[in-house]
């Protein structure tokens, strides 16, 4: 190394002739010198921690923005690779999660099943409450549907007509009509006496609009067996609402 001199003079040499002397470097990585003012980072240093921001910034919008695309979006993008067969066995696939400690809702999903109620009433008012609704159905299809109210009654039924034995009128006038009507107490009629008798109480009707039987009491006598039920009595409310010729409505 050597300063020049001015014109004129001698070159001044800052060394011995032939002196063994080397300079090292003060960095300790290439490229990593900078010049900045005091107290504020390097530009380089400022330009790492801001990609830095700018790389997440870009990777959460880019994740919300995904979030957000319609279910219809994704399926046109990425239709399903799946085999009708696959996904129709797919289909009937469900989650059971298994919770550690049981939860308050719990005693109450217990409840809607009538069969895992302890009282044995409700499990059979649940029953006949089935079979209820399969009478409205039909009924509700045509009054002379009464297939279904027949099988469910025993070979040895018997009851008492369901045609009034006595109909008082309570009110009158041009737009409606009231009557109270009493039933006979006799249990004479077997299963098929009383259907003949139903479907003749019926045919007034050309179309049920409301059929409705409701279980309002069960009793269960003790059985022997703890297999089979006991004797069971049941009170059942029914309204029956239709039209017909002649009438506009006619409940019952």
């Amino acid at each position: 190394m050597a300063l020049l001199p001015d014109a004129g003079t001698r070159p001044v040499s800052l060394t011995a002739p032939y002196a063994n002397v080397s300079f090292g470097s003060t960095r300790d990585f290439s490229r990593k010198i900078a010049l900045t003012g005091e107290g504020k980072p390097s530009q380089s240093e400022d330009r790492c921690v801001d990609i830095q921001r700018r790389d997440f910034l870009l990777r959460f919008c880019q994740g919300a923005g995904a979030v957000l695309i319609p279910k219809s979006l994704w399926e046109s993008v990425f239709p399903d690779s799946k085999s009708p067969a696959q996904r129709e066995s797919a289909a009937g696939f469900h989650l059971q999660p298994h919770y550690r400690s049981e939860r308050p809702l719990d005693a109450t999903l217990l409840k809607v099943d009538a069969r895992l109620d302890t009282f044995l009433t409700e499990k059979y008012a649940d029953q006949i409450a089935a079979i209820l609704a399969r009478w409205s159905a039909g009924l509700l299809q045509s009054p002379r549907q009464t297939p279904e109210i027949a099988n469910a009654l025993a070979t040895d039924f018997l009851g008492t007509s369901p045609e009034p034995a006595d109909s008082n009128l309570l009110r009158s006038n041009a737009s409606i009509q009231v009557r109270q009507n009493k039933f006979s107490n006799h249990i004479t009629l077997n299963r098929d006496a009383f259907i003949r008798e139903l479907q003749s109480t019926l045919s007034s009707f050309s179309k049920v609009l409301i059929a409705e039987f409701q279980i309002t009491r069960i009793n269960a006598e003790a059985s022997s067996s703890a297999e089979l039920p006991g004797p069971l009595q049941t009170r059942i409310r029914y309204e029956v609402v239709g039209t017909g010729g002649g009438f506009h409505r006619e409940q019952r």
